[in-house]
């Protein structure tokens, strides 16, 4: 019987260990899956080889991993290292280095602590190299420094005070000495110091000289140093009470060789009075005379000066340069309150005051042969036109309802009617041209037969001869309207309002101008409309532009059908079919065509690239070459510059990329990090999904060189599932992102508990099995960036499976062939028990 049951326990031992597991139990239990060796007990442990440190270094090749216990220090080691270059590595204990104990670290040596070196600390805290930074984010945080080594010691603490600096007090929040961090000023017992020392108290400085009376003197160095008053001053000074006066001789500012009682070489400033005399009154700054009759200047507002006669002011001179007599505030250049008495010339009862060509005023009588316009030398009227001015309306017969005043306005007119025309030469040619409105010198001077024109301006529509509807408000703007038009519609219905606006216009036509030199260079582009100074100032033959705002369009010349609202948007533009809205937008363009950017700086630096889309303040503005990009949110796709097909949408979305191409970014600080990927959300995102799975494209004739490689248990039995936490800041910093946000729920990701793989023991796993495993890619290299694609695992799970449940079929055939086996022995055994019997 006892051979029967060591032949059953032999076989069921078989078995077991043909299952690649082992457990030593107390309990008859199994072995645990995840484990090759399950030993358990309550009672008892598990004992690894003992030896001394000569008998462990005398291990022939020992395995990475292999685990003794060394005697000579009483220590377990591991081997850390390789079988061929042993790296004996103990396990926890004291290796006179550094202590860990709940929450504090020392040496185990002195109680010091150091850090950036492998040198023993001289202090209980010493720092080496590089900066050295301690922040505390609670509120009020300070820094308290105190000695223990004596009983009545009181701390002092040091903080950063808000918004000023730096500050150190023996009360936290009641600063006795301030750096004021921006101006670099120091104050003492105060919080708020505006020069670079400043002291709210009394300053004590003991050189060995204090003493009373003394004054603080400097040598040629600037170093201070207390002495008597008397060895600074000559014989000549002395003082009484609070004043210093020279009891002989002359003073000398600036010079050593005084003419005067004072000699000044260089300008005399006063703050206050400077008197001649001894006057009493008190209104003047500088007086002659004394007593109250004295006469004197002053300045009562700024830049404005009077002149005080027996302490009256009597003048005024304002800072306008306007004169008053007898009034303070004259509203002409010269106001006289009161009568004006001229006795020069021949004055006599009822005369009139005139000039003569050098503007010198006499009294002459009044003239009886002029008493209406006809009676001028240089005017005339027959009650439907007037004209006045040397051969102004020469050719007029005054009956076509004309105004002409100016030398030679309207000289040529003949039959054109209800013409007004102001200033000198004004439509000067004009011969039958009707309705039109010219006010300025030489404007509209060249028309001849064009009508319903409305010039403003010096030389305003000035060339302009037969073209007709136009507005031209501004010097000299469209100056050149007309000119070599050869088509009735050439030079038509073109709005010029500003200072040169359209000035080089030749035959456009439909044109509108606002703004200083706004269209300037235009001369054959149609259907443009400029609001702003120097917009569309180079266009020249474009055509149906839009530009609003400073500079807009500024350099485009046949650019067409492009917009631009804002200041400088599309400013270097020749590309055509642009939209840009924002100051600066597209501002850079020169050749690219169909972008559309909206926001300021929007597209700022395209140069080429075409059918762009950007929306948000800098979305997309270092922009180049790249084409067919579409940036929604402020700063999306900030530093790419020539990178097609790639799509971002929120603020910072895919703005670390340079020259990607066919990249998605979704959601803020996005970041794909290479060509052809999608990103969704950033490293604070803590989920991401939808109602139904995410689903991949597949179609067997798109699939080629098909191969059933796939490795099954050999990868799978290497992984090594674990649970983390996420680092943030450090997933960020390996990415590339610059993260400064902050908003309440930034960090929630890292309080997740996480479950998966590591990308690195991946790649180990499958570089082992011989596996090329599509589920992880190398993102950046030189950050140890990876990601994992966890539904890629499928596939050699499916596979290990399958290998496994080959093992298992192969097992069972060869577990009914031992127990066949067995009931043979069994039978064998019952025989031979009877026969026994």
């Amino acid at each position: 019987m006892k051979k029967a049951i060591t032949t059953l326990s032999l076989l069921l031992g078989i078995i077991s260990i043909s299952y690649s597991q082992v457990a030593i139990t107390t309990d008859g239990s199994l072995p645990d899956n995840s484990a090759m060796l399950d030993v358990k007990s309550t009672d008892k442990g598990v004992l690894v080889p003992r030896m001394t440190e000569a008998e462990r270094n005398a291990i022939t090749n020992p395995s990475n991993g292999l685990l003794v216990y060394v005697t000579t220090n009483e220590q377990f080691y591991y081997n850390a290292g390789t079988a061929a270059s042993p790296n004996w590595t103990t396990i926890g204990g004291d290796d006179n280095d550094w202590l860990v104990s709940e929450n504090n670290m020392s040496s185990s040596v002195t109680g010091n602590v150091g850090i950036g070196t492998t040198n023993a600390p001289y202090e209980k805290l010493q720092v080496y190299g590089g900066n050295f930074s301690i922040s505390n984010e609670g509120t009020d945080a300070y820094i308290e420094i105190i000695s223990d080594e004596q009983s009545d010691a009181t701390a002092s603490y040091i903080w950063t005070e808000d918004a000023k600096g730096f500050a150190i007090g023996s009360v936290p929040g009641t600063p006795q000495v301030l750096i004021n961090s921006f101006s670099g000023n120091v104050g003492i017992a105060t919080d708020n110091p505006n020069e670079k020392l400043e002291v709210n108290g009394s300053i004590r400085m003991t050189d060995g000289n204090e003493g009373a009376g003394k004054v603080m003197v400097s040598d040629a160095n600037g170093t201070a140093s207390w002495a008597d008053a008397s060895a600074i001053a000559d014989d000549d000074w002395e003082t009484f009470g609070p004043n210093l006066y020279h009891t002989g001789g002359n003073v000398g500012i600036e010079t050593n060789v005084p003419s005067h009682r004072l000699t000044v070489d260089g300008d005399i400033r006063a703050y206050d009075k400077i008197i001649s005399g001894f006057g009493s009154n008190s209104e003047a700054s500088y007086r002659f005379g004394y007593g109250t009759e004295n006469t004197g200047f002053s300045s009562p507002t700024t830049n404005a000066v009077s002149v005080v006669n027996n302490g009256t002011e009597s003048i005024r001179v304002a800072a306008n340069g306007n004169v008053g007599i007898g009034i303070t505030s004259p509203g002409a250049k010269l106001e006289v309150a009161g009568q004006v008495k001229i006795t020069g010339g021949n004055p006599g009862d009822g005369k009139v005051l005139t000039s003569d060509a050098a503007g010198v005023a006499t009294w002459e009588d009044i003239s009886d042969g002029v008493l209406g316009i006809d009676d001028l030398l240089d005017a005339k009227t027959n009650f439907s036109s007037i004209f006045l001015g040397a051969q102004s309306g020469l050719a007029d017969d005054g009956s076509n309802w004309n105004t002409g005043v100016g030398v030679n306005a309207m000289h040529t007119n003949v039959d054109g009617k209800n013409n007004t025309a102001v200033g000198q030469s004004a439509l000067y040619n004009n011969s039958s041209g009707s309705n039109n409105t010219s006010l300025g010198h030489l404007s509209m001077a060249q028309n001849t037969t064009g009508f319903s024109n409305v010039a403003i301006g010096v030389e305003s529509l000035s060339r302009n001869t037969d073209r007709s509807n136009l507005v031209a408000v501004g010097d000299s703007s469209l100056y050149w309207n007309g000119f070599g038009a050869s088509f009735s519609g050439h030079a038509t219905m073109n709005t010029a309002v500003g200072s040169k606006a359209l000035y080089s216009n030749t035959i456009g036509y439909e044109n509108t101008g606002n703004g200083y030199n706004a269209l300037y260079s235009n001369t054959t582009g149609n259907y443009n409309v400029a609001n702003g100074g120097k917009a569309l100032y180079y266009n020249i033959d474009g055509n149906r532009n839009t530009a609003n705002g400073y500079k807009a369009l500024y350099i485009n010349s046949n650019g067409c059908s492009n917009t631009a609202n804002g200041s400088y948007a599309l400013s270097y533009n020749n590309g055509s079919d642009n939209t840009a809205t924002g100051s600066s937008a597209l501002v850079d363009n020169e050749n690219g065509s169909d972008n559309t950017a909206s926001g300021s700086r929007a597209l700022t630096t395209n140069i080429d690239g075409n059918n762009n889309t950007a929306n948000g303040s800098e979305a997309l503005p270092d922009n180049r070459n790249g084409s067919y990009n579409t940036a929604s949110g402020s700063k999306a796709l900030y530093y790419h510059r020539n990178g097609d097909y790639n799509t971002a949408l929120g603020y910072w979305a895919l703005g670390a990329g340079i020259e990607h191409t066919n990249c998605s970014a979704l959601g803020y600080n996005a970041q794909p990090g290479s060509s052809n990927k999608v990103a969704i959300g950033n490293t604070s995102v803590t989920w991401i999904g939808g109602n139904v799975e995410w689903e991949t494209y597949s179609k067997s004739s798109a699939k080629g060189n098909i191969k059933e490689d796939v490795k099954g248990l050999d990868f799978i039995m290497d992984l090594r599932p674990v649970t983390y936490h996420i680092d943030k800041d450090e997933m960020d910093r390996a990415i590339g992102v610059v993260d400064s946000s902050d908003y309440a729920e930034k960090y929630d990701i890292e309080k997740i508990k996480q479950t998966g793989f590591l990308a690195e023991e991946i790649l180990q796993a499958a570089n082992k099995s011989g596996y090329y495993f599509s589920g992880v890619t190398t993102l950046k290299e030189e950050t140890g960036l990876y990601s994992i694609a966890y539904s890629k695992f499928v596939v050699p799970l499916v596979k290990a499976v399958q290998e496994q449940n080959e093992i298992i079929e192969a097992y069972e055939e060869k577990f009914i062939s031992q127990e066949d086996k067995m009931e043979l022995l069994m039978d064998r055994l019952e025989k031979l028990e009877k026969s026994l019997k």
